[in-house]
């Protein structure tokens, strides 16, 4: 009896610990995608029903496409050629949710009420903070295109230069302070050789790369997702309606996918 009770102990603490790891389902996969977990070398097919947990890295491969739901209810669209680390659980005042290593993603954040911070994505060139928000964005080896179709949006610009891996390399100015982002956290201060935070508004774009920021309008249609409108009223329906193709590689002409910076014009 005692050998029992000390069992069903110790199932309930793995099981716990189980709960407190993931982050995440993925509910929907096309052609070729993986999931690297822990420090392991080689990633394992990701299929519907796969549970995500901290750390994992979701790799879509060309004309990969996947669809993830996080454990707040947040829905993430992955397009090909892309790689997203799901980092952290929760609305805190530091940390990261997600980060976007390189490529394209689409982004409906749950709203959330009496939480700490927001939804946080990084990439090697900005700290995005997102309340109930749709939101695209593609990042590229040097530079980084983000469309807010709906809600707002608060990014920290990090004008650093990265690796040929696409992450940012050390000994340069930019990054954020302890604070968190700006606006959010106790101050939102930027780090030493930081840039102020830029806030876009639905219907609007920002570039960032090497050469600085540039907010752009996007009345005419999304550049990132062409036949997807430059605002919507129903995030949750225009999320739905963005296919594979839709997101497949490109957008933005040469100015992401060169790597360079090129704010592109929009109408």
């Amino acid at each position: 009896m005692k050998k029992l009770i000390i069992s069903l102990i110790v199932i309930c603490f793995a099981a716990f610990a189980y709960a407190a790891e993931t982050t995440g389902t993925v509910v929907e996969v096309q052609g070729t995608v993986d999931i690297v977990q822990g420090n392991a070398v080689m990633g394992k097919l990701a299929k519907p029903g796969t549970v995500l947990s901290l750390k994992d890295i979701l790799r879509t491969k060309r004309k990969g496409y996947a669809v993830v739901k996080l454990n707040d209810g947040t829905d993430i669209k992955i397009f090909e050629k892309s790689r997203l680390v799901f980092s952290g659980n929760g609305r805190t005042k530091d940390g990261y949710n997600t980060e976007l290593k390189n490529g394209k993603v689409l982004f409906r954040v749950e709203k959330m009420r009496d939480v700490a911070g927001d939804f946080r994505i990084k990439t090697p060139n900005a700290v995005i903070g997102v309340k109930g928000t749709l939101v695209g964005m593609q990042q590229g080896l040097t530079a980084l295109n983000m469309e807010l179709y709906n809600g707002s949006l608060l990014v920290q610009p990090l004008l650093q230069p990265v690796g040929p891996s696409g992450d940012p390399m050390q000994g340069s100015g930019g990054g954020i302070g302890p604070g968190g982002l700006g606006g959010t956290g106790e101050g939102g201060l930027v780090g030493q050789g930081g840039i102020p935070p830029v806030v876009i508004s639905p219907g609007q774009g920002l570039a960032v790369g090497a050469g600085g920021t540039s907010v752009f309008p996007i009345g005419g249609g999304s550049l990132l997702f062409p036949g997807m409108p430059g605002t919507v009223d129903d995030e949750a329906g225009a999320f739905g309606g963005v296919s594979p193709e839709q997101g497949g590689d490109g957008g933005f002409g040469g100015g992401i996918g060169g790597g360079g910076f090129a704010p592109p014009s929009a109408g």
